[in-house]
C-alpha cells in the first residue's frame, strides 16, 4: 500500500519548467521550423501572384530577411514562456495561429493586389462583410493544400527540434537579436527598386512585415491638435467665402460657385 501511494505521488509530480535562459536558447533550434513553414506560404504567394523572375525573387528574399530580423524580438518575447514547457504542442498551436494570419494577409493581397496595413482598423464588420459579399470568391484546392503543407512542416519541425539536445547558447541568441536591431537601419525602399513597377514592388514586399510596420506607424503617429484643425477649417471656410464673392454670378449658371468643401483626406 505504501509502495502504491508513493508511485501515485511520483506520477502526479509536476514536470519542472525549463529555465528562462535554457528556454531562450531553445528558441534558436526551433526557429528553422518557423522559417520553413513561412517559406512555404511565401513561395506559394509569389507563384500565385503572377510571373516570377530572378530579380523579383531576390527582391522578395531581401524584403523577407530584413522584416524577419526586424520583428524577431517580438516573435521571441511572445514565444518565450511557451519555450519553457516540456511539450511542443502549445508553441506549435500559437505559431499555427500566426501562420494563419500570414496566410490571410497573403490571400488578401492576391485578391486586392495591395498589401493590407493599418487601414484594417478603419473598417467595420459591416464594411468587411459587404466587401466579402461583393467579391466573386471561388473555392480552390490550391490554398488549402498550401495551408496544410505549411502547418505540417511547422508541427513536424517543432516536434523534431524539441527532442534535439541544446546546441546553441544565450550568446548566439543575443548576437541574432543584435542583427535584428541593425536591420532597422537598412532601407527597404531605395535605388535597388529602380526599374520595378509598383505591382512588382508590392509583390516583393513581405505582407506580414508591411502590416506590422503600418500598425506601428499608426500607433506612433501623433494626432493633430483639435484647435489647429478647427483653425484650419475656419481659414478654409473664409477663403472659400471670399472666393465665392469674388466670382461674378453667371445668369446662365446661377448655381455655380467656388468649391468650399474641405478635403477630409488632407
Amino acid at each position: 500500500l505504501v509502495s502504491s501511494m508513493s508511485t501515485k505521488n511520483t506520477n502526479t509530480t509536476p514536470v519542472a519548467l525549463l529555465g528562462w535562459g535554457a528556454a531562450a536558447a531553445r528558441f534558436l533550434w526551433v526557429l528553422p521550423a518557423w522559417l520553413l513553414a513561412g517559406a512555404v506560404v511565401r513561395v506559394a504567394e509569389l507563384f500565385s501572384s503572377g510571373p516570377l523572375d530572378g530579380r523579383l525573387f531576390l527582391t522578395a528574399a531581401g524584403f523577407d530577411l530584413v522584416d524577419f530580423l526586424r520583428w524577431l524580438p517580438l516573435l521571441f518575447l511572445s514565444s518565450w514562456p511557451l519555450l519553457r514547457l516540456s511539450k511542443s504542442w502549445p508553441l506549435a498551436l500559437f505559431w499555427s495561429l500566426l501562420l494563419l494570419v500570414q496566410m490571410s494577409l497573403s490571400s488578401y493581397f492576391l485578391v486586392a493586389r495591395t498589401p493590407l496595413g493599418s487601414d484594417l482598423f478603419a473598417y467595420s464588420m459591416g464594411d468587411i462583410s459587404t466587401t466579402l459579399h461583393g467579391v466573386d470568391l471561388k473555392f480552390s484546392i490550391g490554398p488549402v493544400l498550401v495551408c496544410l503543407l505549411a502547418l505540417l512542416v511547422l508541427w513536424v519541425g517543432l516536434g523534431m527540434a524539441w527532442r534535439i539536445p541544446r546546441r546553441f547558447g544565450v550568446r548566439s541568441l543575443a548576437g541574432l537579436l543584435f542583427f535584428s536591431f541593425v536591420a532597422w537601419l537598412l532601407p527597404l525602399h531605395g535605388a535597388w527598386l529602380k526599374g520595378m513597377d509598383l505591382d512588382s514592388q508590392q509583390r516583393a514586399q513581405d505582407k506580414t512585415g508591411f502590416f506590422l510596420t503600418s500598425v506601428a506607424q499608426m500607433w506612433s503617429s501623433e494626432p493633430a491638435a483639435p484647435e489647429t484643425t478647427t483653425a484650419a477649417a475656419g481659414s478654409a471656410h473664409q477663403a472659400g467665402a471670399v472666393a465665392q464673392t469674388a466670382v461674378p454670378v453667371n445668369p446662365d449658371y446661377p448655381f455655380m460657385h467656388a468649391d468650399r468643401t474641405q478635403d477630409a483626406l488632407l
